[in-house]
């Protein structure tokens, strides 16, 4: 997968698409991060439309539907020479601007955008999704993010004395959000919190939340 250059600039043209999704979004920054080119980052915001989930609109959708175009970063010319996107809201409008300049690269990144490798130049997914081999394919054993060596040396010198005399075990607890399926609103964590007190006092241990 080669770039080519834009006219007067010694580095590529790069979007990332992103979503309300801190998952999708971080693993797009952390991805464009690791190619070392300036990026930029066109928000975008989704209508009811956006929800569906049938065959047409996931398989061969390469449009604008359910875009609200009105709150969303502006898409047009010049047009980019990658985009770099996740998830599976975002992944038509990739697809879309490819439509409007063939010479955009789009990467896909994740399982519920990137199922079929065909209509990206290249995708992005962990094993464990387990999807055919596909030359456009890359896979990862974990998604990606933007933890680097340098940030983890960072974070040390930051959070040094974030554990001080703080007895074991040290239970991390990491919070995500609500999904389509599954919604974590204040009754959900009022009972998380419930059962993790009843899991520190009988481990006689410290507990670590990250949200």
């Amino acid at each position: 997968m080669e770039l080519q250059q834009v006219e007067d600039k010694s580095e590529p043209l790069v979007w990332l698409l992103v979503d309300d999704r801190p998952g999708n979004t971080t693993q797009s920054v952390g991805l464009a991060q690791a190619l070392g080119w300036p990026y930029e980052t066109k928000q975008l915001h989704f209508t009811a439309l956006a929800k569906l989930r049938n065959h047409w609109l996931r398989t061969y959708g390469a449009n604008l539907l359910g875009l609200d175009r009105a709150r969303s970063a502006v898409l047009s010319p010049p047009w980019p020479n990658l985009v770099i996107t996740a998830g599976l809201r975002t992944a038509p409008i990739a697809r879309w601007i490819k439509k409007q300049n063939n010479k955009t690269l789009v990467i896909q990144i994740g399982r519920k955008g990137g199922h079929i490798a065909d209509h990206f130049d290249a995708v992005i997914t962990c094993g464990y999704a387990q999807f055919p081999p596909h030359p456009q394919r890359i896979e990862t054993s974990i998604p990606i993010t933007r933890v680097t060596p340098q940030s983890l040396i960072e974070a040390n010198h930051e959070w040094e004395e974030l554990f001080q005399d703080s007895p074991h075990p040290r239970i991390a607890l990491l919070v995500g959000g609500s999904t389509t399926r599954h919604q974590f609103d204040a009754s959900a964590a009022g009972q998380l919190g419930i059962e993790l007190a009843a899991l520190c006092e009988e481990a006689e241990g410290s507990i670590f939340a990250i949200t």
